[in-house]
């Protein structure tokens, strides 16, 4: 999108305040938003699991329905469920679908689903009680070949050869640092991320040429951070990973992000929680098995949704545009953002937005009651306007980005200039010997124009002799 373009998008999301302040909060669940059941087309609505294609395509197994539900985008369809099982379904690049049952994995072929036992995976449901969900993190990575993960090992699983198909360890907790393996996701480049006790690990892509000697690299927090026994990963489309952690001080659940450099993490304010991310314009979300909640991040000001979408909720699924799925005991709900929404850091101004700009440094410029605000890479700054100008607010009629990186509006017959460095307003003559000025805007090569309103003085006449 031009600058132009996000300037006027912003411009008209700002103009609306007033609507969206942080008084008058929308719900959780706006009219753009929307929650599938029976009438779409569901064989039933409860929903106990829920994931995304790489294609796109939505897939949702039920309680009770020996059926499970195809979202394209466009209709809902439905194909057989495995006899046994309520894990989740994944879709391979190919159109493959697989899942996980005690006795290895099944793929769905031929309008039939196909066991191929896999010894390791039957061993795992006999040593412990997986998860009934997601018992066995599933990635499809080609036709014919799937990666899972084991708590202490990454496997690849192969049926090109039908009559010998067989899995091979990729990677073993104890080649990295994180110890414990408990969850995986795609990363942006096509590689793969595993969340394990201690921490994040992550190869590159493609992995439909993932090798036993691929390079790894883990990620381990800070030592002050304090985090462990990170759980489901969430990829937003910045390449931010959210994870769900605890504290190894007290405890408490924690919001875990890393952005491939950086991590950074605060305490989720509520309890029990069951899913942690961060959705769209850095709101974060999390659910409880019967609550659903938002705030804003390092506030404590927690909005439990009067319009849930279920009693209970059982799955998630995040979009890498924020938009994400739950899997509830009343339907399959999705949440998008708004096409026209405040930018979160601006949210809680009430005041009507006067005028806006955008310079070439990206900044967003408006004024919004008695003070001139900054709008720059997610962060808010406000200068007061100065005592002379609050008069003629009703009177405020542009902004003017100049070429040294200041800023220049004018409010009826008044200029101020702002040094964004200092924040100190100057005031500029709003009158020229002619009579008054109108700023008109700026030039190609960055110069101020300006209209003169009055006549020009009168020229002496070169035949009228000059006073004595």
């Amino acid at each position: 999108m031009t600058p132009k373009g996000l300037i006027l998008i912003l411009g008209a999301t700002l103009l609306a305040l007033p609507d969206t302040s942080w008084g008058q909060r929308l719900l959780p669940w706006p009219v753009n938003s929307r929650v599938y059941r029976t009438a779409d087309g569901l064989p039933e609505p409860a929903g106990i699991s829920v994931t995304l294609a790489p294609q796109g395509n939505v897939f949702a197994r039920h309680m009770k329905a020996a059926a499970i539900s195809q979202l394209d985008g466009y209709s809902v369809g439905a194909i057989p469920a495995p006899d046994t099982g309520k894990g989740r379904v994944y879709e391979s690049p190919a159109g493959q679908l697989w899942t996980v049952v005690v006795e290895g994995l099944q793929e769905f072929r031929n309008g039939h689903w196909v066991l191929h036992p896999v010894p390791e995976i039957a061993a795992e449901f006999r040593t412990r009680l997986p998860r009934l969900i997601d018992p066995i993190p599933l990635c499809p990575v080609r036709q014919d070949v799937v990666l899972y993960l084991l708590p202490d090992r990454l496997l690849q699983f192969s049926a090109e050869d039908q009559n010998h198909p067989h899995s091979e360890v990729m990677l073993t907790a104890a080649q990295t640092r994180i110890e414990k393996f408990s969850g995986m996701t795609l990363g942006r480049d096509g590689g793969l991320w595993i969340a394990g006790t201690r921490g994040l690990a992550k190869v590159s892509g493609p992995l439909r040429k993932l090798k036993r000697d691929g390079e790894w690299h883990d990620y381990l927090p800070p030592e002050p951070l304090q985090l462990h026994n990170f759980q489901e990963l969430h990829l937003d489309d910045e390449g931010t990973i959210t994870t769900l952690a605890e504290s190894g001080t007290n405890q408490l659940k924690m919001l875990a992000l890393f952005d491939g450099e950086h991590w950074s993490a605060e305490v989720v304010p509520i309890e029990k929680t069951r899913f942690a991310w961060r959705g769209p314009d850095k709101t974060d979300w999390a659910a409880t098995i019967n609550s659903f909640f938002e705030w804003e991040p390092g506030e404590r000001d927690v909005v439990e949704s009067e319009e849930s979408p279920g009693r209970q909720f059982y799955d998630l699924a995040v979009e890498p545009g924020g938009a994400f799925w739950l899997a509830t005991s009343d339907g399959l709900a999705r949440y998008a953002p708004l096409t026209w929404r405040s930018p979160a850091p601006v949210r809680k101004i009430n005041s009507l937005v006067r005028c806006l700009t955008g310079d070439a440094a990206g900044r967003l410029w408006f004024v919004a009651g008695s003070s001139l605000h900054c709008l720059h890479n997610e962060r808010h700054r406000e200068f007061p306007l100065p005592s002379v100008a609050p008069s003629s607010l009703p009177g405020m009629r542009a902004l003017f980005p100049l070429k040294d990186g200041s800023l220049l509006f004018n409010a009826d017959d008044q200029c101020f200039q702002l040094n964004p460095e200092t924040g100190a307003f100057t005031a500029l003559l709003a009158r020229h010997p002619a009579g008054p000025i109108k700023p008109l805007g700026l030039l190609r090569d960055g110069r101020f124009c300006v209209q003169s309103l009055g006549s020009p003085p009168p020229r002496p006449s070169p035949h009228r002799p000059r006073p004595s």
